[in-house]
Order: structure tokens, then C-alpha cells, then sequence
């Protein structure tokens, strides 16, 4: 099985005095073993300005920092998937991905 994202796009920046959050959408495909099928996917992850500075261990985060963290972030959903056909597992994924485009769109 491999998993591949075909498109990480930012969607929202909130900034305020409040808060400072991401809202990235990734889209993707997970394979299976013969690379003859795929399921398609789509999420929302939201982060915020903390996350990144605590990952790269600095104050001032540029741009790309921003960017390289939401590539380099993996969804725990995604990491418990062990094939193609693990109808559990991919339950709960695609249940995750559901809820959290239906979040995204409560907050805007």
C-alpha cells in the first residue's frame, strides 16, 4: 500500500490578536499493492502559529517554515491504515476526513 498527497493548498489564515491559525486541505490517493486502484481522499488540518515555532524551536517563522511544516506533519489516521482493504481502519480515516471539512466549514 503507499499513500501519496496529489495537492497540500492553504485555505484559511486567521490572524488576529486572539490566535494565529492554519487551515491547510490535503488532497490524496491510497494505492493498492498492484498500483492498479486507488481511493481518493481530502481533509482539513488546522495549526497554529505555536506548533510551528515549537517545531522548529525559534521565534521568528518564515513562510516557507509555515509551508515545510504542513508537508512534513502526518495525520495519525493515515499512519494506522495497513492495506488497501483494511475496512476498519479506513472507516475511521474517512470519518476523520468528514468531520474535519465539516469543522472547516462551521468556522467560515
Amino acid at each position: 500500500m503507499e499513500i501519496e498527497y496529489t495537492k497540500i493548498q492553504l485555505l484559511y489564515e486567521q490572524n488576529n490578536s486572539m490566535c494565529h491559525n492554519f487551515y491547510y486541505i490535503y488532497y490524496g490517493r491510497i494505492y493498492n499493492e498492484e498500483h492498479t486502484r486507488y481511493r481518493r481522499f481530502k481533509y482539513v488540518e488546522m495549526f497554529d502559529i505555536f506548533d510551528v515555532q515549537e517545531w522548529y524551536e525559534k521565534d521568528y517563522i518564515t513562510k516557507k517554515d509555515i509551508r515545510d511544516y504542513a508537508l512534513a506533519i502526518e495525520n495519525s489516521y493515515l499512519q494506522s491504515i495497513k492495506d488497501y482493504n483494511d475496512t476498519k481502519h479506513l472507516k475511521e480515516f474517512y470519518d476523520y476526513c468528514r468531520e474535519s471539512i465539516e469543522n472547516y466549514n462551521r468556522i467560515i
